[in-house]
């Protein structure tokens, strides 16, 4: 939980040309929230997804993230 700073990507669509990416994880009653957010052509963007963990994952702690958008779906380990 907490803010994470973007230190490599993997590229997504909606990251495409943005500088200074961060994240910010809550556990709210819905399960994680996740607010992305990235500076694109000096102004600021924003996103808002759901995570949840992936019991069939292989190893421990890896989240599902989806975004409301086509196929908008990654992974974070």
């Amino acid at each position: 939980m907490g803010k994470w700073y973007e230190i490599y990507r993997y590229e997504t669509s909606f990251q495409i040309g943005g500088d200074c990416v961060s994240a910010i994880y809550n556990i709210t009653d819905d399960g994680i929230s996740v607010k992305n957010s990235m500076v694109r052509d000096g102004a600021r963007s924003v996103i808002n997804g759901l995570a949840t963990l992936n019991t069939e994952a292989e190893g421990s702690g890896k989240l599902f993230v989806s975004f409301p958008m086509p196929n908008g779906g990654l992974w974070m380990e």
